[in-house]
């Protein structure tokens, strides 16, 4: 079961995303997440998950990794 958890695992890349500052990277979760909270409507909603597949597509890991 631990071999399948993907948080905090680090997974080799060479893409824009991979070579941001680590603490930039943290900075921008917590902005996330306070966006998640102040999301009341579908048309945040889709903004917000239109921004995590452009996040997962452009890091270039395998789709596979994140199911």
């Amino acid at each position: 079961m631990m071999d399948k958890m993907i948080l905090g695992r680090y997974i080799p890349g060479d893409s824009w995303f991979h070579a941001i500052d680590p603490r930039a990277k943290i900075t921008a979760v917590m902005f996330f997440i306070v966006i998640v909270f102040l999301a009341n409507n579908w048309l945040t909603y889709l903004l917000m998950f239109a921004y995590v597949l452009y996040l997962v597509f452009s890091s270039k890991v395998p789709f596979f990794v994140f199911s």
